[in-house]
């Protein structure tokens, strides 16, 4: 099974590094209660996952790059990303957290 997003369509045409997509797979048969997160974002995927041994919020997050032109659109861009990921950990408190 799997979720993901993807930061353009097949219509745009880009150069350099812009943005891209992002992904988590699982197996069919875990043993858990998989739910998927809304974080809409395309640089960003969540998945919740509850078992008898923990609670898991997985986050992939494709984050925006830093240059040295301190290019703000690209420095708001990173901090909006940030804020995102906290807001979900705050949404999830009863989880453990990984990001990708």
């Amino acid at each position: 099974m799997a979720i993901g997003v993807c930061g353009f369509d097949n219509s745009d045409v880009l150069s350099g590094r812009p943005y891209g997509g992002c992904a988590i797979f699982w197996r069919k048969t875990v043993d858990a209660q998989i739910t998927v997160v809304d974080t809409w974002s395309k640089r960003m995927c969540a998945l919740r996952i509850r078992s008898n041994f923990a609670n898991l919020l997985l986050i992939s997050v494709y984050m925006p790059y830093e240059d040295s032109c301190k290019n703000s659109s690209r420095i708001d861009e990173f901090v909006s990303m940030l804020s995102a990921i906290d807001y979900l950990n705050s949404q999830h408190q009863d989880c453990f957290i990984i990001v990708g």
